[in-house]
């Protein structure tokens, strides 16, 4: 059975996953993983609720980076002004 998208269901390309998730290929969603126990139960879900779920679930990985990025730049101010104090 070809792999298709939970979303739109068009043909997809499946990409490595990680423990418990399937990752996909879409041409109209890009690239994106689910949890295998939300696969299980994907017909339970309207194409909304998987548009909705994955706009979230995209702003917050954004997020995310975002917070780590300026994460990453306050350590490096902090650790400059450390070695221009010694």
């Amino acid at each position: 059975m070809p792999l298709v998208c939970p979303i739109c269901k068009t043909p997809a390309q499946e990409l490595p996953g990680t423990g418990e998730v399937t990752g996909f290929r879409c041409v109209i969603h890009n690239n994106f993983k689910v949890a295998d126990a939300v696969l299980r139960r994907a017909e339970e879900y309207t194409r909304e609720q998987w548009e909705i779920a994955l706009r979230k679930a995209k702003q917050r990985a954004w997020e995310m980076a975002l917070y780590q990025k300026r994460r990453f730049l306050i350590l490096c101010k902090h650790r400059r002004l450390t070695l221009t104090l010694q």
